[in-house]
């Protein structure tokens, strides 16, 4: 009975372990040592994909589940099982019924339980924890990567501060920009072993290299000696915000001068004031381009490079402006010298020609010119300078000086007229003048409005042979030229108004005393012959003389009438002084055709024989300049009338500025001796009964034309006829031969 009371025990117990081992939500087995299975939940039957009848089909076979590589492991851990009793858990893998790979987690309890030793496997499967722990070993490892690499760039960026720190104390004690760039191929050369630099200079789209680092080549130099434009590409991607160009594989696209042929990457920072570029550094590398970390150290080495060179540019910009200053100022006192000695002089271009002498003094080579404008074309009124110089001498050149430029063709000098400022070229374009024969040998030219009175009178031009960059100082020296040479010209043109109005004056005292000559004199004769005629007809009527009277009373009528003739003489010529000047163009020609047309009536006129050449345009009074021309032809007429074939001969000569017209005839003539005397009022050379007139004709003459800014002349031999000259300008200058000065 005992025996039947365990065996019922044990079936009891085995069965509350199998109802134990079912219920399980983990796998178990339960094997012996070769791997057979004796038992398995379905858990277990689950986690590798089988059913409980292919496991009573002997088809679930524990080292059939297992990798060959985990055989080992196993069998290890089978030994720990039943040396312990019990074993860790340790991961494997099993392969499931479709050969899927499972992670599981597997503990062993050693049984000595049968004929056998057996183990009891708790199996948990953990692929997913596994899958995710692997998945968080990649995103760490991930991280760490990405630790890593920002670690690198940040040791890049700290370097590139380091850098910055090196340079900025190298170059805290530097003063010019060459020492900077010394010290900057120094930090290239460290850092990144290749490199050379260039700094420039920028006013517009054109720069100058002031600076080269040891490694530009000198064939790279000597490219760069004229200047280069900057690239329209840098231009705007500066505009857009770019705080440095970076250009690789430069080589050959955009490199079409070939400035930089040795170069295969580029960058470029420039340096803004005021929102303009004014500098930039040029960092050049044969290498086809730069690399990430390369970048950071190029935009460390630029800005402080920035930093320095505004500080630098900044004492170079006071030491110009102190530069300009005093050259302004030793311009100033040599002006002011210059008007102190021509104080009283009236020819404009003496005042240019010193002035040139001056500026020429100041900034040293190359020359000067003063150019005006004059019907539609540019003429050179003076030049100063290296006479020796390759633009002069040039024939081409000189003709077509000579003859004039075409005004609106010559940018050099239509520029600044238009606008009233001052056009530098550092590097000249002869194209812009439309390529001038002699002038492709300049260099640099600089030109500069003068103006007179608030409105462009003329250019005063200065070019150099050799590139030169127009500096503050040169500038200084030829706006203070122009600006003084304008007041200068109207210190001048008052000069020559208060000489004109002093000669006015004294025309008008010999008038007054030629006045009172004729009231004490001319009217003095007609009014005594007419007393004295009067009393004779008085004592002639009083006899009873009746022809004696008539005869008396005939005087009496020629003197009055003579009185009248010298009275309305007077009133002309007191009119013409002080009526008012109507300028339009006047044809002369058709003046002459007029003048001789009335004058083709008079019983003189009518043998003479007329040759009468074209005369062309004056501005002018058309009714005074008839005047001119009319007492001109009348007294050709008049004193050729005793000849027996009388000619008088009417021509011009045309000049820049002006025209000379000429009467000859071939008349009595006059002695040249009494010139003085020719246009005076109420003066003659000859008597009264000769050649009749007051001697108020050509004293007409002469101040119409010197109203009009001109001046008159005669040459004469007796018995071999005369010529009377009027010179007349052909453009009046809107303060005249005779104005009131200008309000201060």
């Amino acid at each position: 009975m005992r025996r039947l009371a365990e065996e019922a025990s044990e079936r009891e117990h085995e069965l509350r372990f199998r109802h134990m081992v079912e219920a399980s939500p983990i796998g178990v087995a339960v094997g012996t040592m070769d791997g057979t299975l004796l038992m398995v939940n379905d858990a277990y039957l689950r986690l590798l994909g089988y059913s409980r009848s292919e496991f009573e089909a002997g088809l679930v076979d524990w080292q059939a589940l297992t990798p060959e590589a985990e055989w080992e492991k196993d069998r290890q851990m089978f030994e720990v099982a039943f040396a312990e009793g019990l074993t860790p858990g340790y991961e494997k893998t099993m392969l499931t019924r479709t050969g899927e790979v499972r992670q599981v987690l597997v503990t062993l309890i050693a049984s000595h339980e049968g004929a056998k030793p057996q183990v009891i496997a708790y199996v948990q499967d953990i692929t997913d924890h596994h899958t995710e722990r692997r998945r968080d070993q990649a995103r760490a490892a991930e991280l760490e990567q990405q630790v890593s690499s920002q670690s690198r760039e940040l040791e890049n960026h700290l370097y590139a501060l380091r850098t910055f720190v090196d340079f900025t104390t190298q170059v805290g004690v530097t003063g010019d920009i060459p020492t900077l760039l010394c010290a900057a191929e120094l930090v290239l050369a460290k850092m990144l072993g290749h490199g050379d630099l260039l700094y420039a200079r920028v006013e517009g789209q054109l720069a100058h290299v002031t600076a080269y680092s040891s490694g530009v080549p000198e064939r790279t130099r000597e490219r760069f000696a004229g200047g280069f434009r900057v690239s329209q590409d840098v231009l705007e991607r500066t505009r857009e915000g770019e705080e440095m160009v970076f250009y690789d594989h430069w080589q050959p696209l955009r490199d079409k001068e070939g400035l930089l042929s040795e170069y295969h990457a580029l960058a470029v920072y420039p340096y803004l004031r005021g929102g303009q570029m004014e500098a930039l550094l040029v960092l050049a590398s044969p290498h086809d381009a730069w690399t990430p970390d390369e970048h950071a150290i190029l935009l460390a080495l630029g800005r402080s490079m920035g930093l320095a060179a505004e500080r630098v540019m900044h004492e170079q910009r006071l030491q110009e402006h102190s530069d300009a200053a005093r050259a302004r100022t030793r311009a100033l006192e040599s002006f002011a010298q210059l008007a102190r000695d021509l104080a009283f002089e009236t020819d404009q271009y003496v005042l240019v020609r010193r002035a040139q002498a001056i500026v020429a003094e100041l900034i040293g080579e190359g020359f000067a010119q003063y150019f005006e404008v004059e019907d539609d074309r540019w003429y050179i009124r003076a030049q100063t300078g290296n006479t020796d110089s390759p633009a002069t001498g040039n024939p081409e050149l000189d003709t077509l000086l000579v003859g004039g430029l075409p005004f609106g063709q010559i940018t050099n000098l239509n520029r600044p007229w238009v606008t009233g400022q001052p056009y530098y070229q550092d590097r000249y374009d002869p194209a812009g003048d439309g390529w001038v024969p002699g002038t492709e040998v300049l260099a640099s030219t600089a030109t500069i409005p003068v103006m007179v009175y608030g409105r462009p009178y003329g250019i005063f031009a200065y070019g150099t042979f050799r590139p030169r960059q127009w500096s503050r100082t040169d500038r200084a020296v030829l706006e203070a030229a122009g600006h003084q040479l304008g007041l200068a010209i109207e210190r001048a043109e008052q000069a020559r108004v208060l000489e004109t109005q002093r000669q006015a004056l004294m025309d008008a005292n010999e008038e007054l005393e030629a006045f009172s000559y004729s009231v004490s004199h001319d009217l003095r004769t007609p009014v005594r012959h007419a007393r004295s005629f009067s009393e004779l007809a008085v004592r002639a009527l009083q006899a009873g003389n009746v022809d004696k009277t008539g005869q008396y009373l005939d005087m009496i009528v020629q003197a009055t009438d003579r009185m009248t003739v010298l009275i309305d003489a007077m009133l002309d010529l007191s009119r013409t002084s002080r009526q008012d000047l109507l300028i339009e163009d006047v044809n002369l020609d058709e003046l002459l055709r007029l003048a001789v047309d009335e004058l083709r009536g008079e019983p003189a006129a009518q043998a003479v024989e007329w040759q009468l050449d074209p005369l062309g345009h004056v501005p002018g009074d058309w009714q005074l300049l008839s005047q001119v021309l009319g007492n001109l032809l009348n007294n050709a007429v008049k004193y050729s009338r005793t000849q027996p074939s009388p000619r008088v001969h009417v021509w011009a000569e045309h000049h820049p500025t002006s025209v000379t017209i000429h009467v000859q005839d071939n008349g009595v003539g006059f002695d040249e001796r009494f010139i003085s005397k020719l246009f005076g009022v109420f003066q003659r050379l000859h008597h009264h009964d000769e050649f009749e007139g007051t001697g108020v004709g050509l004293a007409n003459v002469r101040r119409i034309v010197t109203r009009h800014g001109g001046t008159v002349a005669a040459k004469s031999r007796i018995g071999e006829g005369a010529v009377f000259s009027v010179c007349l300008p052909k453009a009046l200058q809107e303060f005249g031969p005779l104005p009131e000065l200008p309000e201060s």
